[in-house]
């Protein structure tokens, strides 16, 4: 019996553990967003489905300002690319776009 209870306590325990690793590293806060420069590296597809999700303060905040705004787009400029980013109204990221700098 006392086999039984240690066993299922630490199952628990892992599960929650694992339940913290996934949500922390899946959900969209300050400390997962990676660099510009990063970013510049990237697929455009790949950027995409990293930055989804994201509040506009959040790119702000680790960012900076763009290099140009309106009500529903930034951009920023970074080594010869330019990444363009559009919110929905509630300023989330809905789709971004990876180009190189002409």
């Amino acid at each position: 019996m006392k086999k039984a209870i240690l066993v299922s306590i630490l199952v628990v325990i892992a599960l929650a553990t694992s339940v913290w690793f996934y949500g922390y590293y899946n959900h969209k806060n300050n400390d997962n967003l990676p660099s510009l420069s990063s970013v510049a590296k990237m697929e455009e597809a790949k950027v995409n489905e990293l930055l989804v999700g994201y509040h506009k303060i959040q790119l702000r905040t680790v960012w900076q300002e763009p290099d140009l705004t309106s009500s529903n787009e930034d951009v920023w400029k970074i080594d010869g690319m330019i990444l363009t980013v559009s919110y929905n109204n509630k300023d989330k990221v809905v789709v971004c776009g990876l180009t190189t700098e002409n």
